[in-house]
């Protein structure tokens, strides 16, 4: 008699979802479409009083007339921008695919920017589950999300430059770097695996300079189990994850190598930081903003000095063996970007004006990101010493979570900051373009006058000087927009019958 092989056991609806909810993947997308809201909702100016703001123009004219390629390598002179230009094709194409109108573009824009906020500050949910407890991966993307930028603070601007645009979008790559560093260090070993992972550095090498100086971490494993294991080179080789890497390091010298089409750029000389300044920019504001910004005004150079030296010696003292590389990663590489800000950028000290201000916020937002996701390292480590003690075990979730409460209240989200609507061309591009299409100001893409060229020459106001500006449109794309045709139907009424 044949005995036939059990049946398997039916799968329920709710275990069918329970699992698909369980998958990091999942969990991933609800914490960035949730980190999508949480964004909007600080910032929604861009949205609602649409502006291309700063360089977010004339990156928006270099991808329309010269292509996203030609903007990324040589929209700077000093070095690439892959990521931004990547944003703003986005911007461009969802305006083209939803609307049809160019001039919608600062608006779905706006809406790019914000899935990639909420996209970068979902990365530990999806990534870092190996290393961090899942409340802790939650607790990180939380505090990344409302991470103080002084949108309610003076000066006013202090907010109004980061959610919502393009143009600082680069200091995010940072934070990004770190994270996928610290994953494909931990994780990867399979070419499979890598070579998303190394096409996401490239991307951020290619937007971020400093990102550059992140990347030969990636070979520390692979020198630690080919010198330290012995294992022999050409298993390594076989598994795929050195070979990526290779690639790696061949594409950002490509790209980092290729000449601008730019004279060199000369920066004017930075100014000379003193000691308290240093202490302020590379300390106060860089590295423990992300849990003294409570107090930040009420902080001076010996208090920040003190705070440093408690913050360091607990660190060391509650992070586990497994999480103390990482955690030294963190604070060398915001280390690294304070030491550029002091030697480059010294005016910033002036600015933040002795703990008087944040701004600029832009310039600290990649090290606030990376130092916020030590904090929770450090804490996480520390919920696992206290495991066996249950009256103290509950301390350091409900410490991140009283500092993520108090920045909910101190940056609210059912409060839109008049900052978000300072400034908006209140449709003068778009009139002024309607206005060239009928008066025929067409030049070609060398810029001469021609009745048949490609692209409208519009004069129009600038964002920060009362002077106007000259830009050029692709005339196509002009007229294919509803002030475009609101034009011709003017000029072309239909015959009455």
């Amino acid at each position: 008699m044949t005995i036939q092989p059990p049946l398997p056991t039916p799968v329920s609806f709710r275990q069918e979802l329970g699992r698909v909810v369980a998958t990091p993947c999942f969990q991933y997308l609800v914490a960035t479409a949730l980190g999508f809201l949480i964004f909007f909702a600080r910032a929604p100016g861009p949205w609602l009083s649409p502006m291309l703001f700063a360089e977010d123009l004339d990156w928006t004219l270099m991808v329309l007339n010269r292509g996203a390629w030609d903007t990324a390598l040589h929209a700077r002179p000093d070095y690439n921008i892959l990521g931004n230009t990547i944003l703003v094709w986005l911007g461009i194409q969802l305006a083209e695919w939803c609307s049809g109108d160019v001039f919608r573009v600062p608006q779905y824009l706006a809406l790019v920017s914000y899935g990639f906020f909420a996209a970068a500050a979902a990365l530990p949910v999806l990534l870092l589950r190996r290393q961090l407890p899942p409340a802790f991966c939650w607790a990180a993307w939380l505090l990344a999300c409302l991470l103080p930028l002084g949108i309610h603070a003076q000066p006013a601007w202090s907010g109004f430059e980061i959610l919502g645009r393009a143009v600082n979008a680069g200091f995010v790559f940072l934070f990004i770097a770190f994270v996928l560093l610290w994953y494909r260090n931990t994780a990867v070993r399979s070419f499979a695996q890598a070579l998303p992972v190394d096409v996401g550095l490239f991307v951020c090498a290619a937007t971020n300079p400093i990102c550059i100086a992140l990347l030969p971490a990636a070979g520390w494993p692979t020198v630690r189990r080919w010198l330290g294991e012995r294992m022999p080179l050409g298993r390594l080789l076989r598994e795929g994850a050195l070979v990526s890497l290779c690639l790696l390091a061949v594409a950002c010298i490509a790209v980092n190598g290729l000449p601008t089409s730019r004279p060199a750029h000369t920066a004017a000389v930075s100014p000379v930081v003193g000691i308290d300044g240093a202490v302020e920019m590379t300390l106060a504001r860089s590295m423990l903003y992300p849990f003294v910004w409570p107090i930040y005004r009420k902080l001076e150079t010996w208090s920040t000095l003190l705070i440093a030296v408690i913050a360091t010696a607990a660190a060391w003292r509650w992070v586990l063996p497994r999480h103390r590389a990482a955690v030294i990663a963190g604070i060398a590489t915001v280390g690294l970007v304070s030491a550029v800000l002091v030697l480059r950028r010294g005016e910033l000290a002036g600015y933040l004006g002795g703990y008087q201000a944040t701004f600029p916020d832009r310039y600290f937002l990649g090290q606030n990101l990376v130092a916020s996701l030590v904090m929770v390292v450090v804490l996480a480590d520390l919920a696992e010493r206290l495991r066996g003690r249950p009256r103290l075990a509950w301390l350091p979730a409900g410490a991140l979570a009283a500092l993520a409460i108090g920045a909910a209240v101190h940056e609210p989200l059912w409060k839109v900051a008049g900052s978000q609507f300072l400034l908006t061309d209140d449709g003068a591009i778009e009139r002024t373009a309607s206005r060239g299409l009928r008066d025929g100001c067409f030049v070609n893409a060398s810029g001469h006058p021609d009745p048949e060229g490609g692209f409208i020459e519009l004069a129009v106001p600038s964002f920060n000087d009362i002077r106007l500006r000259t830009i050029t449109l692709p005339r196509r794309a002009v007229e294919r927009s509803p002030a475009g045709r609101r034009m011709r139907i003017a000029a072309n009424p239909p015959a009455r019958l």
